[in-house]
């Protein structure tokens, strides 16, 4: 479960390309696991509840000051999952921890699409599996067992030719999803939630330098019908190209593009 715990991090803070989120959870995930987790020492309730109402607080301070969004989603999720590295009882626990693993990932896939994000993420998918089989394991071994049990190489075997079924199982079946549902299912929702960057489109301002690929969206920018005097369209596939002007930004600072003070109208209004 450790190794899943990093590897969930670590997919988002590159997918967000925010080192300081890496550095401050990789620091709080190491604390809590080495003075908590490792030791078996879970901290008092009263600790934990205090803590969590804490979280709680910030989590509404920040959704209140740049709303609800995906690196703020991915922060509570952080610090959700510090609380409950020190709060490890039961098996219940442990899967609460793994299911915040699951949202910090994915997270990293509504942030970016670029080669190393999804390369990270294939990884931790291969560790989050693993990390999966071993809480069962484990669950049905503490019922009848003691707390800790040895597996025997032929245990392992088995183990991982399971996992390997599992992982193609799961890799036809998201083949299988991905050819058949149509690509922009869900977009007006997770496209909005996980920001408008990655998406192509008008805007009074463009932010340079954002990770991430641009993907081109589906939404109508105009209807445009163009006639001659007699009424007839000159606007044809097969007549001479018309070039229309749609956007333009003047001014540009610190890797950002504007619009200048002479176009007074927002874009979306007009």
């Amino acid at each position: 479960m450790f190794w899943a715990i990093i590897g969930a991090v670590v997919s988002f803070s590159v997918a967000d390309a925010n080192p300081v989120y890496m550095l401050l959870t990789l620091i709080s995930v190491l604390g809590c696991w080495f003075g908590s987790v490792r030791p078996a020492r879970p901290a008092p309730r009263i600790a934990i509840n205090t803590v969590l109402l804490l979280v709680i607080a910030i989590a509404a301070v920040e959704i209140l000051r740049v709303g609800v969004g995906v690196s703020a989603f991915a922060v509570f999720t952080a610090l959700l999952l510090s609380v409950k590295l020190l709060d490890l009882r039961t098996a219940r626990d442990d899967a609460q921890v793994l299911v915040l693993c699951l949202s910090v990932l994915v997270a990293a896939v509504l942030t970016s699409n670029n080669f190393i994000t999804g390369l990270l993420m294939l990884v931790e998918s291969v560790l989050l599996l693993r990390a999966f089989v071993l809480f069962q394991l484990h669950n049905v071994v503490s019922m009848g067992a003691p707390r800790r049990a040895r597996i025997t190489k032929p245990v392992r075997v088995d183990m991982r030719s399971m996992l390997v079924a599992t992982g193609f199982a799961c890799i036809l079946i998201g083949g299988i999803i991905f050819v058949v549902l149509p690509r922009n299912i869900g977009g007006p929702g997770f496209d909005q939630w996980g920001g408008s960057r990655s998406v192509s489109g008008f805007s009074d301002s463009v932010d340079l330098g954002r990770p991430g690929m641009i993907s081109m969206s589906t939404k109508p920018v105009l209807d445009l019908t163009l006639t001659d005097r007699n009424g007839m369209n000159i606007g044809a596939e097969n007549t001479t190209p018309i070039y229309l002007r749609g956007a333009v930004l003047e001014q540009y600072q610190q890797g950002k593009w504007r619009r200048g003070s002479a176009m007074d109208m927002p874009m979306a209004e007009r």
